[in-house]
């Protein structure tokens, strides 16, 4: 699993740069709110995506946040990792 800050409400959510298949699988994104805090419109929480591996070999995962009235220039966040599947 990738879990990774975001806040829809706000328009800026993770877009991905892009996803090889052939080694990786997305099986499931959800967005996940704390508890613990007090109800409010617009509390950030954690996109979770959960992810299978698939073959053998090296992917890198690119993510960018930022809202689709932007361009990924203009992300507010970005995340990237590579990753080694054995």
């Amino acid at each position: 699993q990738l879990r990774l800050n975001e806040n829809p409400s706000t328009g800026y959510v993770w877009q991905w740069n892009g996803f090889d298949q052939n080694h990786l699988q997305l099986l499931d994104q959800q967005m996940l709110v704390p508890d613990n805090s007090p109800a409010m419109v617009g509390k950030p929480g954690l996109r979770v995506f959960t992810l299978l591996a698939q073959n053998p070999g090296d992917i890198t995962i690119d993510l960018a946040n930022f809202p689709m009235w932007k361009t990924q220039a203009e992300a507010a966040d970005n995340f990237k990792v590579t990753i080694h599947i054995i």
